[in-house]
């Protein structure tokens, strides 16, 4: 079951790492914490906690990190052996593509929600599937350690050499840049 919570939680630090404009990863964890089989904590932003402002892409991002850690459940353990373990990520996410849809007015038909969980999904099981050797390292010291800081876990992703899920127009040299800037923050 270890192993099972340490892809699951590296799934949902991996994807909220490589989206952009993502709060950083500041702890993540598999050390059983009241029903959580762990954790994975981000710091957002002064600024977004002080405004209170979500951007489009922020809660798209959002359902993406969300679906991180069943999508890495299905890639390493296949679908037959996934878990439970996720089913407060999927309330979390269809809540979210409701909000966008009903309240937000982000979207104008309401027939999308179904499509923002649908490419949410497609893009953090792309993104996971793209930087499998990361997923398997960040698995691999939380089975080892437990516990990794927002540190550490930077220093992964920087030594990886992965980019950001990127939007046209944004180039990698950026996303190596905008890396280095989150670890000396």
């Amino acid at each position: 079951m270890q192993k099972l919570v340490a892809y699951h939680k590296a799934g949902h630090a991996l994807v909220g790492a490589l989206m952009p404009e993502y709060d950083p990863v500041t702890k993540i964890s598999i050390v059983p914490r009241g029903n959580a089989g762990g954790l994975t904590f981000f710091a957002p932003s002064e600024e977004r906690l002080e405004s209170g402002l979500y951007s489009r892409q922020y809660l798209e991002n959002q359902m993406c990190v969300a679906l991180g850690g069943r999508i890495a459940e299905e890639l390493i353990f296949g679908d037959d052996d996934i878990t439970t373990g996720a089913s407060g990520d999927f309330q979390q996410v269809s809540r979210t593509a409701r909000l966008m849809v009903t309240q937000l007015g982000f979207v104008k038909d309401l027939g999308q929600v179904k499509k923002l969980v649908e490419r949410a999904y497609r893009r953090a099981k792309d993104c996971l599937q793209t930087n499998i050797e990361v997923l398997h390292q960040i698995a691999d010291v939380l089975i080892d350690k437990e516990n990794i800081d927002g540190e550490q876990f930077q220093q992964i992703i920087l030594a990886s050499q992965t980019t950001q899920y990127l939007k046209v127009g944004i180039l990698a040299s950026q996303t190596t840049q905008y890396l280095k800037e989150r670890v000396s923050a």
